[in-house]
Order: C-alpha cells, then structure tokens, then sequence
C-alpha cells in the first residue's frame, strides 16, 4: 500500500474506505470521560451502567472528502454476501451521484476489511479496483481510529427513546 501511493500521489483521493459500527441507544460514558482528580479523598462509588439492548449497525463509507454513503442494517438483519451486495449496489448508485468525477473516470477503489461477507469473491465483480488488506492489519482500519471514535463520543451517556431517533442523531453527528 505504501508502495502504491508513494508511485501515486493521487491515489488516496480515489480509495473509498468502509467499516461497520454497532451504536446503541445508551452507551454509558467510557473510563476517561468519569475520571475525576481527588486530592486525598476516596474516589466517589460509581453504579455499573450497561448498555441499552437497542443497537443500530452503521455501515460508512468515505473519501477523503468525505462520507460517500452510510446506511443502517434493519433491525435483526445478519451480514451476509446476498445483505452485503445490496449495500454495494446502493454505494455504486451513490458514487455515481456523489462523486460523479471518480464514477467517469471510472478510478475509484474500494477499501474494506477482511470480513467473510466482504472479500466473497463475487463481491469483486461489483466494484472497481478492490484494495486488499493484509490480515490483521487494524493499522489500515481508518473508521476503527479515526472516524468512529470521533462520532460516538459526543453521543455517549445520551438516551434515545427510539430507533429513529438514534438514527437520525446519529446521521447528524456523521
């Protein structure tokens, strides 16, 4: 990959990166974000909190100018190669709206993980140019570190009294 781009300096604005996420209705509030500083006290007792059952998986895919497409999964739906080709052919008609230079150019490359639903070889017919990952590469993850950290934070210990309305936060947080 390093390679690639450094014989390419514009390959990176072609790649589309995609990776799914759960978001739950409640996400109680990490270690770093309840830490306190106490000065010869003893920290206050703090109840276990647990997630809400209500979750949502969010599948993004982006560039480097942005979201290109995001959809949520229906509510029981698996991942699987007939669920994950559907997703593909709404993120071709998106590349097509969204990005219509790099659907005419016919250059861009799909980026995703090695998950058995998406390196199905007949996914690769649907799309152009797929970029491998080497397995266990989470170095390469850039929704994992960048992108999905930066969207849950401002939403976690929030309590979304429904689906719609932790899709819809969500999307705006996107």
């Amino acid at each position: 990959m390093l390679e690639c781009v450094e014989s390419d300096s514009k390959l990176l604005n072609t790649v589309i990166t995609s990776d799914e996420s759960w978001g739950y209705g409640y996400d109680p509030e990490t270690k770093v974000q309840s830490s306190q500083w106490k000065h010869s006290s003893p920290r206050p007792k703090k109840a276990q909190q647990v997630r809400s059952n209500v979750k949502d998986l969010l599948t993004v895919f982006l560039n480097s100018r942005g979201v290109v497409h995001h959809e949520y999964a229906p509510q029981g739906q698996t991942v699987t190669k007939e669920y994950y080709e559907g997703v593909l052919c709404r993120l071709r008609n998106a590349v097509r709206r969204k990005r219509p230079d790099l659907w005419a150019a016919e250059t861009w490359q799909l980026h995703h993980d090695n998950a058995p639903a998406h390196s199905f070889k007949v996914f690769w017919l649907n799309t152009t140019l797929p970029i491998r990952q080497a397995p266990y590469s989470p170095d390469m993850a850039a929704c994992d570190f960048w992108l999905f950290p930066k969207l849950k934070m401002p939403l976690k210990v929030t309590q979304f009294d429904s689906r719609e309305d932790f899709m819809r936060n969500t999307t705006a947080q996107l």
